[in-house]
């Protein structure tokens, strides 16, 4: 068998991962489309999938290798040792790909399905505006002339996503140390907290604090900042009852941000350090290096209940 060629792994990021322990439709969704991939790496093009609708992809099956190894692969694994439909020992495809691809970049098609479920895998996908495109690659050797067989695919329609819960602007709140955004004339609520000498601080956070009122705002949670050397350490930590989307932070010697136009901005998109998604919708930290002297820290979230 030739080596196995190697190649970085490329994840859809529209694909979540969810195995069904057997195969069925749901009650709120209606067949859309399907065909068979065939196994000499043939390209097949789906239909276009609404942008922002759900759909769920169904793959099921294997291929063969006809050749002296006797080998076998489903959308996400292979067996060395095959015989009849016996995969005692199974193996992922080499180097984290997938046999089955979508859009020429591998998907993870979860954990094994063994020939007694008929080796059939599920995911969810959210469509683009545009159709997408299957494909076997041959990982074990390239060589496309000895595979027999096919992955017959399936696509469901399901009802339109929920859309995204309604998040409530949050910012850290210094007490003594913090100015409103107003004071360097922005109608837009929000701290700018310094200056910070190296050291220990812990911060409310707020959400909804409209003009920088306190009476008008909910605390939602803390920020904590460990200023140690040339490091801070900045952590939000949200209360029961709150979960974060998203954070955006910006931390330095100047007390705002500066745009392309090297004008101080407010706008969270434009601070240098932001997750979103954040992983943790309950804490969330960032980590950072480089500086000296004293420094400001704005730090905004998007929260929800929750």
């Amino acid at each position: 068998m030739k080596s196995m060629p190697i190649l970085k792994l490329v994840l859809l990021s529209a694909l979540v991962v969810s195995i069904l322990p057997m195969f069925g439709v749901n009650a709120q969704e209606t067949f859309l489309w399907g065909a068979d991939v065939p196994s000499t790496g043939e390209l097949v093009v789906s239909p276009v999938l609404e942008t922002g609708r759900q759909y769920r992809i169904v793959a099921m099956g294997v291929f063969l290798y006809d050749n002296v190894y006797r080998l076998a692969a489903d959308p996400q694994y292979y067996t060395t040792s095959y015989n009849g439909w016996l995969w005692d020992n199974h193996f992922p495809a080499p180097d984290g790909h997938s046999f089955l691809q979508i859009d020429g970049g591998d998907v993870n098609w979860g954990p094994f399905s063994n020939g007694d479920t008929g080796h059939i895998y599920t995911i969810y996908y959210t469509g683009t505006g545009q159709s997408i495109v299957f494909q076997i690659v041959d990982w074990i050797d390239g060589d496309y002339s000895d595979n027999t067989c096919h992955f017959p695919v399936e696509i469901y329609e399901g009802p339109p996503p929920p859309p995204p819960p309604s998040a409530e602007t949050a910012y850290a709140y210094g007490g003594d140390y913090a100015t409103c955004f107003k004071y360097w004339g922005f109608r837009n609520w929000g701290w700018s907290n310094g200056p910070l000498e190296p050291g220990h601080y812990e911060f409310d956070i707020y959400a909804g604090a409209a003009k920088c009122n306190l009476r008008k705002g909910t605390l939602v949670g803390t920020l904590t900042i460990d200023y140690v050397g040339s490091t801070a350490t900045v952590t939000y930590e949200m209360d029961a009852g709150w979960m974060m989307l998203r954070t955006h932070l910006y931390l330095d010697g100047e007390p705002l941000p500066r745009d392309v136009h090297d004008e101080y901005t407010t706008s969270p998109g434009q601070y240098p350090y932001i997750h979103d998604p954040v992983v943790d919708p309950a804490s969330d930290t960032h980590t950072v290096s480089g500086l000296s002297g004293n420094i400001y820290v704005v730090a905004h979230a998007d929260v929800i209940e929750g």
